[in-house]
Protein backbone atom coordinates (compact mmCIF):
# COMPACT_ATOMS: atom_id res chain seq x y z
CA UNK A 1 0.00 0.00 0.00
CA UNK A 2 1.48 3.33 -1.04
CA UNK A 3 1.14 6.25 1.34
CA UNK A 4 0.56 9.46 -0.64
CA UNK A 5 0.56 12.70 1.32
CA UNK A 6 -1.11 16.02 0.33
CA UNK A 7 2.25 17.75 0.12
CA UNK A 8 2.91 15.71 -3.00
CA UNK A 9 2.77 12.14 -4.24
CA UNK A 10 5.34 9.74 -2.84
CA UNK A 11 7.09 7.80 -5.62
CA UNK A 12 6.18 4.13 -5.70
CA UNK A 13 8.52 2.98 -8.46
CA UNK A 14 6.93 0.61 -10.93
CA UNK A 15 4.59 -0.96 -8.42
CA UNK A 16 0.94 -0.52 -9.31
CA UNK A 17 -1.44 -2.01 -6.73
CA UNK A 18 -4.15 -2.36 -9.36
CA UNK A 19 -2.09 -4.81 -11.41
CA UNK A 20 -1.40 -7.42 -8.71
CA UNK A 21 -4.08 -9.57 -7.04
CA UNK A 22 -3.67 -9.81 -3.29
CA UNK A 23 -5.11 -12.15 -0.64
CA UNK A 24 -8.26 -11.21 1.21
CA UNK A 25 -7.87 -10.33 4.91
CA UNK A 26 -10.60 -10.60 7.52
CA UNK A 27 -12.87 -7.59 7.95
CA UNK A 28 -12.62 -5.62 11.22
CA UNK A 29 -15.52 -6.14 13.59
CA UNK A 30 -17.09 -4.03 16.30
CA UNK A 31 -20.59 -2.95 17.31
CA UNK A 32 -22.82 -2.44 20.29
CA UNK A 33 -26.40 -3.71 20.71
CA UNK A 34 -27.83 -0.21 21.04
CA UNK A 35 -25.81 1.40 18.25
CA UNK A 36 -24.60 -0.99 15.54
CA UNK A 37 -21.44 -0.05 13.70
CA UNK A 38 -22.18 1.80 10.50
CA UNK A 39 -22.98 -0.64 7.71
CA UNK A 40 -22.57 0.57 4.16
CA UNK A 41 -22.99 -1.59 1.08
CA UNK A 42 -21.13 0.63 -1.38
CA UNK A 43 -17.96 -1.38 -0.75
CA UNK A 44 -19.52 -4.42 0.94
CA UNK A 45 -16.29 -6.41 0.97
CA UNK A 46 -15.63 -3.94 3.41
CA UNK A 47 -10.27 3.78 2.92
CA UNK A 48 -8.04 9.18 7.73
CA UNK A 49 -5.98 8.80 5.44
CA UNK A 50 -8.41 8.48 2.68
CA UNK A 51 -8.02 5.62 0.25
CA UNK A 52 -8.84 5.91 -3.42
CA UNK A 53 -9.16 3.47 -6.27
CA UNK A 54 -11.79 0.87 -7.09
CA UNK A 55 -12.67 -1.39 -10.00
CA UNK A 56 -8.93 -1.70 -10.76
CA UNK A 57 -8.35 2.01 -11.36
CA UNK A 58 -8.38 5.41 -9.65
CA UNK A 59 -11.30 7.56 -10.74
CA UNK A 60 -12.78 10.94 -9.95
CA UNK A 61 -14.91 13.56 -11.65
CA UNK A 62 -13.36 16.46 -13.50
CA UNK A 63 -12.74 19.41 -11.18
CA UNK A 64 -15.63 21.84 -11.49
CA UNK A 65 -18.05 19.12 -12.63
CA UNK A 66 -21.73 19.32 -11.66
CA UNK A 67 -23.55 16.11 -10.75
CA UNK A 68 -27.26 16.43 -11.42
CA UNK A 69 -29.43 14.26 -9.19
CA UNK A 70 -33.06 13.19 -9.09
CA UNK A 71 -34.44 12.76 -5.57
CA UNK A 72 -37.30 10.30 -5.90
CA UNK A 73 -39.74 11.32 -3.16
CA UNK A 74 -42.24 8.70 -4.31
CA UNK A 75 -39.98 5.87 -3.12
CA UNK A 76 -40.17 7.03 0.50
CA UNK A 77 -42.90 5.76 2.80
CA UNK A 78 -44.39 9.25 3.04
CA UNK A 79 -43.75 12.57 1.34
CA UNK A 80 -42.91 14.03 4.74
CA UNK A 81 -40.26 11.38 5.28
CA UNK A 82 -38.86 12.00 1.82
CA UNK A 83 -38.66 15.77 2.30
CA UNK A 84 -36.90 15.28 5.62
CA UNK A 85 -34.36 12.98 3.95
CA UNK A 86 -33.90 15.55 1.19
CA UNK A 87 -33.03 18.22 3.77
CA UNK A 88 -30.40 15.91 5.29
CA UNK A 89 -29.00 15.15 1.84
CA UNK A 90 -28.64 18.83 0.96
CA UNK A 91 -26.96 19.47 4.31
CA UNK A 92 -24.53 16.62 3.63
CA UNK A 93 -23.70 18.11 0.23
CA UNK A 94 -22.83 21.36 2.00
CA UNK A 95 -20.42 19.49 4.29
CA UNK A 96 -18.35 18.54 1.22
CA UNK A 97 -18.68 21.97 -0.44
CA UNK A 98 -14.94 22.86 -0.47
CA UNK A 99 -14.42 19.93 -2.86
CA UNK A 100 -14.53 21.19 -6.49
CA UNK A 101 -17.58 19.11 -7.45
CA UNK A 102 -21.09 20.55 -7.38
CA UNK A 103 -24.49 18.89 -7.01
CA UNK A 104 -27.69 20.14 -8.60
CA UNK A 105 -31.18 18.79 -8.11
CA UNK A 106 -33.23 18.20 -11.25
CA UNK A 107 -36.87 17.17 -11.46
CA UNK A 108 -36.73 14.75 -14.37
CA UNK A 109 -34.98 11.41 -13.91
CA UNK A 110 -33.77 11.45 -17.50
CA UNK A 111 -31.76 14.63 -16.85
CA UNK A 112 -29.99 13.24 -13.78
CA UNK A 113 -26.52 11.73 -13.48
CA UNK A 114 -27.73 9.75 -10.45
CA UNK A 115 -30.85 9.17 -8.39
CA UNK A 116 -31.54 9.07 -4.65
CA UNK A 117 -34.16 6.50 -3.65
CA UNK A 118 -35.48 4.69 -0.59
CA UNK A 119 -35.89 0.92 -0.49
CA UNK A 120 -37.98 -1.23 1.84
CA UNK A 121 -35.63 -4.15 1.31
CA UNK A 122 -33.89 -4.78 4.64
CA UNK A 123 -30.26 -5.46 3.76
CA UNK A 124 -29.05 -4.77 7.32
CA UNK A 125 -27.04 -1.88 5.94
CA UNK A 126 -27.86 1.81 6.14
CA UNK A 127 -27.25 2.84 2.56
CA UNK A 128 -25.51 2.07 -0.71
CA UNK A 129 -24.01 4.42 -3.27
CA UNK A 130 -21.47 4.14 -6.12
CA UNK A 131 -18.01 5.17 -7.28
CA UNK A 132 -17.26 7.55 -10.17
CA UNK A 133 -16.26 4.73 -12.52
CA UNK A 134 -19.21 2.47 -11.74
CA UNK A 135 -21.52 1.64 -14.69
CA UNK A 136 -24.53 3.82 -15.47
CA UNK A 137 -27.01 1.36 -13.98
CA UNK A 138 -25.21 1.58 -10.62
CA UNK A 139 -25.56 5.36 -10.26
CA UNK A 140 -28.11 5.21 -7.47
CA UNK A 141 -27.86 6.23 -3.84
CA UNK A 142 -30.21 3.89 -1.98
CA UNK A 143 -31.34 4.38 1.62
CA UNK A 144 -32.48 1.28 3.50
CA UNK A 145 -34.82 0.90 6.53
CA UNK A 146 -31.94 0.80 9.03
CA UNK A 147 -31.18 4.45 8.17
CA UNK A 148 -34.66 5.53 9.26
CA UNK A 149 -34.27 4.27 12.84
CA UNK A 150 -32.69 7.59 13.78
CA UNK A 151 -33.67 10.34 11.37
CA UNK A 152 -31.20 12.84 12.80
CA UNK A 153 -28.31 10.53 11.89
CA UNK A 154 -29.37 10.34 8.25
CA UNK A 155 -27.21 13.41 7.63
CA UNK A 156 -24.18 11.40 8.77
CA UNK A 157 -25.18 8.50 6.54
CA UNK A 158 -25.41 10.78 3.50
CA UNK A 159 -22.04 12.37 4.30
CA UNK A 160 -20.40 8.94 4.22
CA UNK A 161 -22.09 7.86 1.01
CA UNK A 162 -21.19 11.12 -0.73
CA UNK A 163 -17.57 10.32 0.14
CA UNK A 164 -17.87 7.11 -1.90
CA UNK A 165 -19.46 9.01 -4.76
CA UNK A 166 -16.48 11.37 -4.79
CA UNK A 167 -14.16 8.39 -5.17
CA UNK A 168 -13.27 7.40 -1.60
CA UNK A 169 -12.98 3.88 -0.24
CA UNK A 170 -13.52 2.76 3.33
CA UNK A 171 -10.80 3.72 5.80
CA UNK A 172 -10.00 0.05 6.37
CA UNK A 173 -9.97 -0.97 2.69
CA UNK A 174 -6.19 -1.34 2.69
CA UNK A 175 -6.49 -4.14 5.23
CA UNK A 176 -9.78 -5.92 4.61
CA UNK A 177 -10.46 -5.16 0.93
CA UNK A 178 -7.11 -6.09 -0.58
CA UNK A 179 -8.75 -8.08 -3.36
CA UNK A 180 -9.90 -4.71 -4.73
CA UNK A 181 -6.71 -2.63 -4.36
CA UNK A 182 -6.63 0.97 -3.15
CA UNK A 183 -4.01 3.68 -2.67
CA UNK A 184 -3.65 5.73 0.50
CA UNK A 185 -3.73 9.51 0.24
CA UNK A 186 -3.02 11.56 3.37
CA UNK A 187 -2.16 10.59 6.93
CA UNK A 188 -3.86 7.91 8.99
CA UNK A 189 -6.91 9.35 10.76
CA UNK A 190 -9.34 7.05 12.58
CA UNK A 191 -11.84 9.93 12.74
CA UNK A 192 -12.28 10.02 8.96
CA UNK A 193 -15.84 10.06 7.66
CA UNK A 194 -14.94 6.90 5.72
CA UNK A 195 -14.27 4.84 8.83
CA UNK A 196 -16.71 2.62 10.73
CA UNK A 197 -18.32 3.99 13.92
CA UNK A 198 -20.54 2.44 16.57
CA UNK A 199 -22.20 5.84 17.07
CA UNK A 200 -23.42 7.33 13.79
CA UNK A 201 -23.14 10.84 15.19
CA UNK A 202 -19.36 10.36 15.43
CA UNK A 203 -19.25 9.86 11.66
CA UNK A 204 -18.68 13.39 10.37
CA UNK A 205 -16.65 15.02 7.61
CA UNK A 206 -13.30 16.03 9.08
CA UNK A 207 -11.05 18.90 8.03
CA UNK A 208 -8.48 16.28 7.03
CA UNK A 209 -11.05 14.60 4.77
CA UNK A 210 -11.71 17.88 2.97
CA UNK A 211 -8.01 18.70 2.67
CA UNK A 212 -7.13 15.31 1.23
CA UNK A 213 -10.05 15.19 -1.20
CA UNK A 214 -9.32 18.70 -2.47
CA UNK A 215 -5.75 17.56 -3.08
CA UNK A 216 -7.02 14.41 -4.80
CA UNK A 217 -9.08 16.58 -7.17
CA UNK A 218 -6.12 18.78 -8.07
CA UNK A 219 -3.26 16.28 -8.48
CA UNK A 220 -2.38 14.72 -11.83
CA UNK A 221 -1.72 11.23 -10.49
CA UNK A 222 -1.50 9.33 -7.24
CA UNK A 223 1.96 7.87 -6.68
CA UNK A 224 2.57 7.80 -10.41
CA UNK A 225 -0.69 6.00 -11.09
CA UNK A 226 -2.88 7.91 -13.58
CA UNK A 227 -6.39 9.05 -12.65
CA UNK A 228 -9.40 8.38 -14.84
CA UNK A 229 -11.64 11.45 -14.97
CA UNK A 230 -15.35 10.81 -15.38
CA UNK A 231 -17.43 13.43 -17.16
CA UNK A 232 -21.01 13.54 -15.79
Amino acid sequence: MSDIRPSGPTPVGNENPFSQPTPVAASPQGSTPSAPAYRCATQPRDTSAILVGCNNSISRYAAGATLQYYFDLDTFETQKEGRRALRHFKKAISAWRPVPVRFKRVYKRGEAFFSVVASNYDRRVYAEAFFPNDPVESRVLTVYPLAFQNHKAMYNVFCHELGHMLGLRHEFAGVSEQQDPSVRLGNANPRSIMNKFANLFDMTVQEEDIRDVVYFYTCNNVGGIPIDEVMP
